[in-house]
């Protein structure tokens, strides 16, 4: 039997548009991915490096390690209207275990695109419709070093600390991530 996603696969907002990736999209995705390269500072679990990693993203999701359905794992381009400029992207999973939960398993914005409200307006389109689905939670994880993003995150109310992990000291070489959830 196939999942029947709940979530759009593609919407509009003011100034973007946002659809499921293809595989066409994928040099202009790591190549986005790949400017974003500064969070492996930050991020001990931030894989840069790959140049195939977004090819398999798009091609043979990862499932959860609790299990799942690759066809529950979906990930979406987002891109200026006035120009089609892709300008980032983002991926979710529907009913990560618990089967209640979206998970947001990545989220990108190129950084000549960062600090213009476009992943506010992402996320909060999303989380609108988000909030049409049976999904009770919005769960995410990201680093702790990583200030800017727990700063967005927790501005959109993706603000209960489900778990913190990684390494119990704060270093310059050492990196920890936080889980972060909200109420749907």
């Amino acid at each position: 039997m196939s999942y029947q996603t709940q979530l759009p696969n593609l919407w509009e907002t003011e100034r973007l548009s946002i659809a499921i990736s293809t595989v066409e999209e994928v040099p202009v995705l790591q190549a986005i991915h790949d400017a974003c390269s500064y969070l492996s500072k930050w991020d001990g679990s931030y894989i840069y490096g790959d140049p195939d990693y977004l090819n398999t993203l798009v091609t043979n999701p990862p499932l959860p390690p609790q299990g799942g359905e690759r066809e529950r794992f979906k990930i979406l381009t987002i891109r200026e209207r006035g120009t089609s400029t892709i300008i980032g992207f983002f991926a979710v999973y529907e009913g990560e275990p618990p089967p209640d939960s979206l998970y947001i398993f990545t989220f990108f914005v190129h950084p000549d695109y960062q600090g213009k409200g476009y992943g506010r307006e992402t996320m909060g389109s999303f989380l609108n419709f988000a909030r049409e689905t049976t999904f009770n939670k919005l769960t995410l994880c990201t680093a702790l070093k990583n200030f800017p993003a727990v700063r967005f995150w927790t501005g959109l109310g993706v603000n209960k600390i489900i778990k913190v992990h990684g390494d119990k000291v704060c270093s310059e070489n050492t990196h920890a991530q936080i889980d972060l959830q909200m109420e749907l």
